[in-house]
């Protein structure tokens, strides 16, 4: 019998869109992660990779998108304080870039930006992560003929090297980081994917309640939780977070 379609709501560019999870198993907190994304086009994904790695986003120079988001740190930052152009540091470190496509309460701890695409857009100009313009960071990279030629096989036409386009490029990249594991193929219907051992362990999950927030595609992401619930998360970092955005917006603050 064919796996039953389980659909999620993702928030997606100009509304919501559904994405559909195949599980075998149905009434699990927890859904599958597809195998792969499916909706990005190699080629764009590709540049995405370059683009996410070049540090001549950032106006010195300094940092690029991999600087925070490293792929041996589990896509996130392993500092306690992440650090922007020019050497700023960061209230709390980047979180991680995988399977972030389906975080659907928006991004960053915060969630001030709903989705992939408002986050490259705004992050190049923005003084705490690049400071940078994205006129001149299109004029650097259009003056690059490796650069232009992936850009050109990629998206085509005489003058590809526009700021749509990579970010565009940039954003299937960071589509495309889905990191299916065994469990995925347990959840799937593959009885022997995880052992007996890891079996107790997320039934132990779910019975102690866990899975009141981490649950859905991406075992969380899904709403705001108070953090520091056993210490003072904050004690040495300034009031961030959810908390400090719904502070801003009583007092007036953009």
């Amino acid at each position: 019998m064919a796996p039953a379609a389980v659909f999620v709501w993702l928030a997606a560019a100009g509304g919501r869109a559904y994405v559909s999870a195949q599980g075998a198993r149905q009434g699990e907190p927890i859904l599958p992660l597809p195998e792969k994304a499916i909706d990005v086009e190699p080629a764009k994904v590709a540049l995405g990779e370059r683009l996410f790695a070049d540090k001549r986003f950032s106006a010195d120079g300094s940092v690029s998108c991999q600087s925070c988001h490293l792929p041996n740190a589990g896509g996130a930052d392993p500092r306690r304080h992440s650090v922007s152009a020019f050497g700023k540091i960061r209230p709390v470190n980047s979180p991680t870039i995988y399977n972030v496509r389906y975080n659907t309460m928006g991004l960053n701890w915060t969630g001030r930006t709903g989705d992939l695409d408002a986050q490259i857009k705004g992050s190049i100009g923005n003084a705490d992560t690049m400071a940078h313009d994205w006129a001149k960071v299109v004029q650097v990279l259009a003056a690059d003929p490796a650069m232009v030629a992936q850009f050109r096989a990629a998206y085509g036409g005489d003058n590809p090297v526009t700021q749509e386009n990579a970010s565009h490029a940039i954003v299937s990249f960071e589509k495309s980081l889905v990191t299916p594991s065994r469990f995925d193929d347990w959840l799937q219907g593959k009885d022997d994917a995880i052992t007996a051992q890891e079996k107790v362990g997320y039934d132990k999950f779910k019975a102690y309640g866990c899975v009141a927030c981490h649950s859905g595609i991406n075992v969380g992401g899904n709403s705001f939780m108070k953090m520091g619930l056993i210490g003072d998360y904050f004690g040495d970092r300034e009031k961030k977070g959810r908390g400090a955005i719904v502070d801003a917006d009583r007092a007036g603050c953009p």
